[in-house]
């Protein structure tokens, strides 16, 4: 079957109104907006992003300024990215870039990988609570 011009071009223009929907998600995530349009930065007074660090390496006794995949390293990096994500008014380029230097996709799959921690019931969300529960008595 040959398509006409005119199915061509409504492909095309669907194929790249597409594509720039997913770009269009994937800035939102970058700047903590869910695509319903609502925020997921609730935060009262100003956290120093270095207070938050600091809290995780004593916590978890380690530095997770390393550049490491080891649990011990990489796990705490994940709780402190999501606490300054939803502590602080830091985008996720800025998160990266005092954590390790990564990119905000990587802040992205952290923050994500603290959320499937609550939904599944691991036992790392637990440490994060009692973060959390730290930070709202300070602030």
């Amino acid at each position: 079957m040959r398509l006409s011009h005119e199915q061509k071009k409504a492909i095309k223009l669907y194929l790249t109104a597409k594509r720039f929907l997913e770009r269009a998600k994937i800035k939102l995530a970058a700047m903590g907006v869910t695509e319903d349009g609502q925020a997921y930065i609730e935060h009262k007074d100003p956290i120093d992003p270095d207070w938050i660090i600091d809290l995780v390496n004593n916590k978890f006794k380690t530095d997770i300024s390393r550049k490491t995949r080891q649990r011990g390293v990489a796990y705490p990096r994940h709780i402190a990215r999501y606490l300054l994500r939803h502590y602080t008014s830091l985008s996720m380029v800025d998160i990266g870039q005092i954590t390790t230097g990564a990119d905000h996709t990587t802040v992205c799959h952290s923050v994500e990988n603290v959320k499937n921690w609550f939904e599944t019931g691991d036992d790392w969300a637990n440490h994060v609570r009692e973060l959390e529960q730290i930070i709202g008595n300070t602030n």
